[in-house]
């Protein structure tokens, strides 16, 4: 097995980063909310009985095949030779690798401990979101339902594909800490993606329909228009 670690990482963030440029203007003191649309209160979610810790850690820790990772690398260096099409080309490279959902845009990871002595549910609801303990970084957003059972004294550790909120803000990374927040309920065009995103088959997502989904959650949060039809037109759940 071949553990990979800030190189993976790295890729990931140059084909399909969180960001729209390399302008990054925050800081603590701007706090993502003078940066976009994206205005929402957090109101944390409550799991009695769980220790719940959550960061951008997901990629570093991720223990890949050697000849998966031989695949990808060969994948990668065809995609240089189709210049008009790296990114997309990029990402589907990445699924060689078996590490990357369509869901979401980039992945958080959740450490969770039940230190009960009963079974605890955790749940993630399409709408759910991340706020970031810096103003450094982006707020992010789930569009799955994710269901996972702790059993007592259990700990496990999850990975939360999710849509970044703030384009001109830093992706998450292993630094980073988040609280997970209830479902956004004030910012109508952001609902009525999550709407429509709950219809679809999110697994059957290519990497630059979820890269376009990306750039349309940004044109909400930033008061542009968006292409509904494009969301419409994903594939539906059966």
């Amino acid at each position: 097995m071949k553990r990979i670690t800030i190189l993976l990482t790295a890729l990931m963030l140059v084909f399909f980063g969180c960001t729209k440029d390399e302008d990054k203007n925050g800081s603590d003191d701007d706090g993502y909310e003078n940066m976009s649309g994206f205005k929402e209160t957090c109101t944390p979610s409550s799991f009695p009985g769980l220790e719940i810790a959550i960061d951008g850690n997901y990629f570093s820790e991720t223990e890949i095949d050697e000849q998966a990772y031989e695949a990808y690398a060969n994948c990668v260096s065809e995609c240089y030779s189709n210049p008009d099409n790296q990114t997309e080309c990029a990402m589907n490279c990445l699924s060689l690798l078996g590490i990357v959902q369509t869901s979401g845009a980039f992945s958080l990871t959740v450490y969770i401990t039940n230190t009960t002595e009963e079974t605890i549910t955790y749940i993630v609801e399409p709408g759910d979101w991340f706020q970031p303990g810096s103003g450094d970084y982006q707020p992010m957003l789930s569009a799955v339902h994710i269901t996972k059972v702790v059993q007592p004294g259990e700990t496990i550790t999850i990975a939360i594909p999710v849509f970044c909120l703030a384009s001109h803000l830093s992706a998450p990374d292993e630094i980073s800490e988040y609280t997970m927040c209830e479902m956004i309920n004030s910012n109508t065009c952001l609902a009525g993606i999550i709407d429509i995103l709950k219809t679809k088959d999110t697994e059957l997502f290519t990497g630059l329909e979820t890269s376009t989904i990306q750039d349309i959650i940004w044109s909400c949060t930033e008061g542009e228009e968006v292409d509904w039809d494009f969301l419409n037109n994903l594939p539906d759940k059966e």
